[in-house]
């Protein structure tokens, strides 16, 4: 959590590194409600 809070706030200040935003990404979508099976991810 430590460093949860550390990345927003160097987010909303405007100073994220480069190599932060490169990293892979998790999505979360809620999609199940509207009857769908699977989400393929475009890369």
């Amino acid at each position: 959590m430590t460093e949860l809070t550390d990345l927003v706030a160097r987010v909303r200040a405007g100073s994220m590194r480069g190599s932060e935003m490169s990293d892979p990404t998790l999505t979360v979508s809620n999609l199940g409600e509207r009857g769908v099976g699977s989400v393929v991810g475009v890369m």
